[in-house]
């Protein structure tokens, strides 16, 4: 497990998926792995989170106070140089919370995001 330290209140940690063996004729009829990102937030108001690359900044969806969600970070965000920020913005607020760290993200990886 990979942990960064993005803001006092934003920890990000990001932990790889783990992937089973495959043959050749698994890896014909596989989908593509799919890239998410859990999302907890443990503070008293709702968030929108964004996923931030380079030139995009993508909404993921919101995360009521005190619960989860799971969303799949879109693909095109992932291929080249895969390298992510993400960005808590809290709702009926101006108050922006943004990682400092890019993390290195590679398809089919499992992040875990969490707001204290």
């Amino acid at each position: 497990m990979r942990t960064f330290q993005a803001l006092p209140m934003l920890l990000l940690s990001s932990t790889l998926a783990c992937r089973g063996v495959q043959t050749a004729e698994d890896s014909q009829q596989a989908s593509p792995a799919r890239t998410t990102v859990e999302i907890r937030n443990n503070k008293q108001i709702d968030f929108t989170f964004y996923v931030l690359s380079a030139t995009n900044r993508i909404r993921l969806g919101i995360v009521p106070s005190a619960s989860s969600r799971i969303f799949t970070v879109p693909a095109h965000l992932i291929q080249g140089q895969g390298s992510l920020r993400f960005q808590a913005d809290p709702i009926g607020s101006n108050d922006v919370l943004s990682s400092e760290d890019e993390l290195s993200v590679r398809e089919g990886d499992a992040l875990q995001l969490t707001l204290h």
